[in-house]
């Protein structure tokens, strides 16, 4: 029964990192290594019975550096090869990736692209959250950047610009009180001239970021909902995803993240969306000092980073506190073999046996048009039994391997 379960649930994973650019409906030479790079980050989501689809060539010393820490892991597809009995699963739903995963010939079930772009457009979270009574206190849709450019509200800062969709290059624009640079007019005149909106929030003593996760079945109902903390640069970029057991720190948070998922969720189904569902929150500061929530200030209609902590969890152990980091090559150091690797990490090191350790979720090179080449990012994971190991553990990792100094966790 649990083989014929197994072979049902077979997937055909793709971690298309351009969504959001899809999203937006542009392209950016700059960043094609770096997404290319990152269809390699759902390696370790999947299982044995399961396939990934890359977009460059994943080298024989990461599948066994891989099978020396026993994470079970899918084989790469292979060229040629047709996929009938694999259910796709794309990173987000958009006409490319569909045209992948068909071309593989994977059974694909998604929503109404034009539902997929309209649900993950923050014209959509704004509108949510203010039926809800969400979200960040003050927020304004306006029709567009022009508004700001000509005096049209008042510009008391410092504000957050967010365009319709982000990620990807499209990230936020924070403007302070007072003045602003040239760059800083340049950007909102180029968000002027695409002539969407674009949604301003007051800058907000920001003190900790939080995500959930859920699935959403055709007919509305809601599943594997799940909260987190999570990690992000001044300008909102992700890098870092902390798992505790047991909800830890968010327990006095839990009934307000629920009930915002929940009615997120109904958002969705009214609007003819399911599937995978990422929703960003954060933790703020009033003025008297009093900590407040800021809930689903994103909503994200596809898989969230997250998904990779939860599975590496699921198969080292859900009892341990895990942080899953991103780096950028210029901010760490890495050796050009594995075993050189292992060698640097010593006593850090990922053991099996007890569950506790670093270990790189990515390899140390790629292939790419017949080159080798290090990845642009790398992506790491830590495993300790609480807390405090983890934050020792972090630190000792940074100071081996990090050309940054800061190693404090939240």
């Amino acid at each position: 029964m649990e083989e014929a379960e197994n072979r049902k649930n077979r997937r055909l994973w793709y971690l298309n990192g351009d969504f959001d650019l899809d999203m937006a409906g542009e392209s950016a030479p700059h960043l094609e290594a770096a997404v290319v790079e990152m269809s390699l980050w759902f390696m370790t989501v999947g299982d044995p019975q399961d396939r990934i689809l890359l977009d460059c060539e994943a080298p024989d010393a990461y599948l066994d550096h891989l099978a020396g820490y026993r994470i079970p892991h899918p084989a790469p597809a292979l060229p040629g090869e047709k996929y009938p009995d694999l259910t796709g699963h794309p990173w987000g739903w958009s006409a490319r990736a569909r045209e992948r995963l068909v071309g593989l010939g994977a059974d694909v079930r998604h929503p109404d692209l034009d539902v997929v772009s309209k649900v993950n457009a923050r014209t959509f979270c704004y509108r949510v959250t203010a039926e809800l009574g969400i979200g960040v206190p003050g927020a304004r849709l306006l029709d567009d950047a022009g508004n700001l450019l000509r005096g049209e509200m008042d510009r008391n800062g410092p504000l957050v610009v967010k365009p319709m969709h982000g990620n990807a290059g499209r990230g936020l624009l924070l403007l302070p009180g007072g003045e602003w640079s040239q760059s800083q007019r340049a950007c909102l005149a180029e968000l002027a001239d695409g002539g969407e909106p674009i949604l301003v929030e007051p800058w907000l003593d920001r003190t900790g970021d939080i995500s959930s996760r859920f699935d959403l079945a055709p007919d509305g109902a809601i599943s594997h909902l799940q909260h987190h903390r999570t990690l992000s640069g001044s300008r909102g970029a992700f890098f870092g995803v902390i798992l505790e057991p047991s909800g830890g720190s968010l327990q006095g948070w839990a009934d307000r993240l629920d009930a915002a998922a929940e009615g997120v969720g109904r958002a969705l189904h009214r609007t003819g969306y399911f599937g995978p569902v990422g929703i960003d929150s954060f933790e703020w500061r009033d003025r008297a000092g009093d900590p407040q929530l800021a809930l689903a200030v994103d909503i994200n209609a596809r898989l969230p980073m997250s998904t990779i902590a939860y599975a590496l969890q699921r198969k080292t152990g859900p009892d341990h506190h895990l942080l899953l980091r991103t780096m950028s090559a210029k901010k760490h150091r890495l050796p050009d073999d594995y075993r050189s690797w292992l060698s640097t990490l010593d006593e850090l090191a990922y053991d099996p046996r007890t569950g506790t350790g670093v270990f790189l979720a990515t390899p140390l090179f790629v292939f790419r048009h017949g080159k080798r080449q290090q990845p642009k990012r790398s992506l790491f994971c830590l495993l300790a039994p609480d807390k405090a190991r983890l934050q020792d553990l972090y630190s000792r990792f940074i100071q081996r391997t990090s050309r940054s100094r800061h190693h404090s966790l939240p």
